[in-house]
């Protein structure tokens, strides 16, 4: 390891590219032997630091190669023994650098590697102390909460006794009271037997006319629910009737004006027809009258010259012209007429329709609604007679029922005593349950007062110790159970790593 901290970090690479490393002395000694003074050999061989690297071609070919030269340079230099033993030297120095060499490199890995496990040993040694720190932060938050903890079972004791002690007072009252309702409860007991016949016979009287009274009362406001419907259906048919009745004389006034209409429109057509039969009649006289012009001037053409001809000619077409035009006319009156005696004919056709569709309707609806006034008429007779039988069965009651009155004070005489038994009785459970909890309580708070004193001891144990060294004692005990586990493992993976006083000042 110290050998290898000493090694220039420029040679590391050399080992990778498999050169051996030389002496540089040995090797400036071989270059005088066999060149003048220069830098750099024949075969390659480099100047580094003092060292020489050589191709890795084995100590034999480098032998041989100084051989070689040894040989070449042997005619023409003296002294040819002395260089031979220089030269066995030489390998021989070559061999035992090629192993320290080989070496190096083996301790430049190991080297690496135990550096990396110590960075990571040392960041571990890191996490753990702070762990430690953190743990020792926890240590005293729980000693703050175990000292609230007892501030507060002290508080609540302080609040036990005091529930205790009112307890304590609670029951001795209960008892006093107990014996008071005792002597009550035999006076009572006595009155009560008396009067338990009675209160039988009362109950079953009792209990047989609040049923009576219920159905009574259920039947009485479905009277009255059926009353108010049939009153409000009665209000809805007087209002539907108002209605129809204006709606009837609506009708009435409807069908006035359109028999009026009727009436017109039927004058209308008549004159319309009139002068109709009129324009048809002016029609046939204007065509005859056309045809005899044309006679005429068929005549005047023939009897007549050439002057006179044409002179009566054009006076011809003249009334004939004006013929034409009237017979246009009469033609368009006639069309007009027409169309004007479909449209009233359709409007009278539809004007009766409508009549009639509205008037079967009106009379719909007036037999529906007589039909249901003659019902609800019926039902509202039926319903005033049930609401006089339950005006006289509600008297009836009434009187029950003053009677009942009576015996109701009864029961409740006994349902007091029966209430008090049970309130006694009840009292007298939850004394029991009382002591019971008194006495489980007392043990709890014993168990916890033996535990508290324990742990109060304890604590006042670890408050003692000053935090430094719990935090020392602490990080002291991590580090041992890390090595225990861990160390076996460590130097069985790495048994050339040599750790040094500071990392196992860290742990420490």
């Amino acid at each position: 390891m110290e050998v290898c901290n000493h090694v220039p970090k420029n040679l590391l690479p050399l080992a990778t590219t498999k050169q051996r490393l030389i002496p540089f002395g040995l090797g400036s000694g071989l270059n005088r032997k066999s060149t003048s003074g220069r830098k750099k050999d024949d075969n390659g061989s480099h100047k580094r630091n003092g060292f020489i690297a050589l191709p890795v071609n084995g100590p034999q070919e480098n032998g041989q190669v100084l051989n070689g030269r040894s040989c070449e340079n042997q005619d023409s230099t003296p002294g040819q023994d002395v260089c031979d033993h220089a030269f066995n030297g030489i390998d021989e120095n070559c061999s035992n650098f090629a192993e320290l060499e080989v070496k190096l490199c083996n301790l430049a890995v190991e080297l690496e590697a135990n550096t990396t496990d110590n960075a990571k040993l040392c960041a571990r040694v890191l996490e753990l102390k702070q762990q430690a720190s953190c743990l020792a932060e926890e240590l005293q938050k729980v000693l703050q909460e175990r000292k609230e903890q007892e501030e507060k079972h002290m508080e609540q004791r302080a609040a036990v006794r005091q529930q205790l002690e009112v307890q304590i007072q609670t029951i001795s009252v209960l008892v006093a009271e107990k014996h008071d309702l005792l002597t009550s409860l035999k006076h009572t007991q006595r009155a009560a037997e008396q009067k338990a016949c009675e209160a039988q016979d009362l109950a079953s009287r009792l209990h047989a006319s609040h049923r009576h009274v219920v159905e009574l009362e259920q039947s009485l406001a479905t009277a009255a629910s059926y009353h108010r419907h049939f009153e409000h259906l009665s209000m809805q048919l007087q209002k539907e009737k108002e209605e129809c009745k204006i709606e009837s004389n609506r009708l009435k006034k409807d069908r006035e004006d359109l028999k009026q209409q009727t009436s017109e429109l039927s004058e209308r057509l008549k004159s319309k027809q009139q002068e109709a039969e009129i324009a048809q009649a002016q029609l046939l006289d204007v065509q005859r009258k056309l045809e005899l012009s044309q006679l005429n001037i068929q005549q005047l053409s023939s009897h007549l010259g050439a002057a006179d001809s044409t002179s009566q000619l054009q006076i011809a077409q003249e009334q004939v012209q004006n013929l034409e035009l009237r017979l246009e006319q009469a033609e368009e009156v006639t069309r007009q007429l027409g169309v004007e005696r479909d449209w009233l004919m359709q409007q009278l056709q539809e004007s009766s329709a409508n009549w009639q569709e509205h008037a079967r309707h009106t009379t719909q609806q007036m037999t529906e609604l007589v039909h249901e006034k003659d019902v609800s008429i019926a039902r509202v007779e039926e319903l005033k007679f049930s609401l006089a039988e339950l005006q006289e069965q509600i008297v009836d009651l009434q009187t029950q029922q003053k009677m009942a009155a009576a015996e109701a004070l009864v029961e409740q005489e006994i349902s007091v005593e029966k209430s008090l038994q049970e309130q006694l009785k009840t009292t007298e459970a939850e004394r029991d349950e009382l002591l019971a909890l008194y006495k489980l309580q007392v043990k709890r708070r014993l168990c916890q007062s033996r535990i508290d004193s324990v742990n109060f001891i304890r604590i006042e144990s670890w408050l003692s110790i000053p935090v430094s060294e719990i935090k020392h004692l602490y990080t002291l005990q991590c580090s041992r159970l890390f090595w225990e586990t861990n160390a076996e493992t460590i130097l069985g993976n790495f048994p050339n790593i040599t750790i040094s006083q500071k990392v196992v000042d860290g742990f420490g």
